[in-house]
């Protein structure tokens, strides 16, 4: 199971300790609930499957011990239990509850956090999924700071260069400005340059140019005029100062082929192969061209139909086929979570 699936259940009559348990798992990624009174902890059991139960020793009307057998029967012994008190500390207790309850473990309060962390996952961390990369990770998560972005980056060793779009639309924040290096499992080198939600650089090992071609394609110009322009060998001038200089073309023409060639070659970075990622930051960098989200969706879309394999989106898409997919306003795809 993915960690936020796993549910813990909270039984402690001291509500802001209770409370104060639960958001500490919480943030740990597991979905837990807190209870104070037995009674409830047993209709929450009748309502959903809990991996674990925490629960105090003092309660009202039953004490913790009594609850852990009920859960355990409740459950058919499928929800593991720690017990923990702070009145109830002697060896001798302490060694009596575990037999009598079977439970996994006991914590004395107050404890620290790590502690309780070690002892969940003692009783259940063999639960949990293997994790995933740091950058797809972030896929659980609603809110993402541009530092948990870059830091996610930087802390894989190598990914699929099919999840290379998901690190373009990471990247692609108004407040991330840097230079994403790339480095193939053949030694190729790449470069993607992101400044303010833009993509301004794109550099790899085919740096053909498209200029020409791209112009005539989106009916800009005719390939007459393109022969003519490229007879001017003696200009130095590039091609599209030419044609702008000699009123064939608007400068406007210019951003929107230059920033296609750009996503062409971006496209021949994105493959199934093994790469190595970094990212550094750069807040001085020289804009080429400018790719923005919605540009950046619309070759998703492209690469969807004509570079992923069918098994490969189902390698990589049924592990998250038990999350709710939702929007993310801050980047430029969808989050799993």
């Amino acid at each position: 199971m993915l960690k936020n699936e796993i549910k813990i259940l909270i039984v402690d009559d001291d509500v802001v300790f209770g409370a104060t348990l639960r958001e500490a798992l919480v943030r740990d990624g597991f979905h837990a609930v807190h209870v104070a009174k037995p009674d409830d902890a047993l209709a929450q059991l009748k309502l959903h499957a809990f991996s674990l139960a925490i629960i105090d020793c003092m309660l009202p009307k039953i004490n913790g011990r009594e609850l852990a057998i009920k859960i355990e029967e409740e459950s058919g012994g499928n929800t593991a239990r720690i017990l923990m008190s702070g009145i109830f500390k002697d060896k001798n207790f302490i060694r009596e509850s575990l037999a009598n309850t079977r439970a996994k473990s006991f914590l004395t309060k107050p404890f620290e956090l790590p502690e309780l962390f070690q002892q969940v996952n003692e009783a259940i961390g063999h639960l949990i999924d293997i994790p995933v990369s740091p950058v797809l990770e972030l896929m659980t998560k609603s809110i993402v700071t541009p530092g948990e972005r870059i830091s996610a980056i930087n802390k894989c060793e190598t990914i699929n260069g099919f999840e290379l779009p998901w690190v373009f639309s990471l990247l692609m924040h108004q407040k991330i400005s840097g230079l994403l290096n790339i480095v193939t499992a053949d030694g190729d080198p790449a470069s993607v340059g992101f400044k303010a939600s833009e993509i301004v650089q794109v550099t790899n090992k085919d740096q053909k140019s498209y200029f020409g071609v791209l112009l005539v394609e989106h009916g800009f110009i005719s390939q007459e005029e393109l022969d003519d322009a490229m007879e001017l060998t003696a200009s130095a001038k590039k091609l599209g100062e030419r044609l702008v200089y000699s009123n064939i073309l608007s400068p406007h023409a210019i951003s929107i082929v230059m920033a296609e060639q750009q996503g062409i070659r971006l496209g021949r970075i994105v493959s199934n192969t093994s790469v190595k990622v970094t990212f550094v930051e750069n807040h001085e960098l020289r804009e080429e061209a400018s790719i923005d989200t919605n540009m950046l969706n619309d070759i998703f879309n492209d690469w969807s139909s004509s570079k992923f394999s069918a098994d490969w989106i189902k390698t990589f898409y049924t592990p998250w086929s038990r999350n709710k997919v939702v929007s993310d306003r801050t980047s430029a795809s969808p989050i799993a979570r």
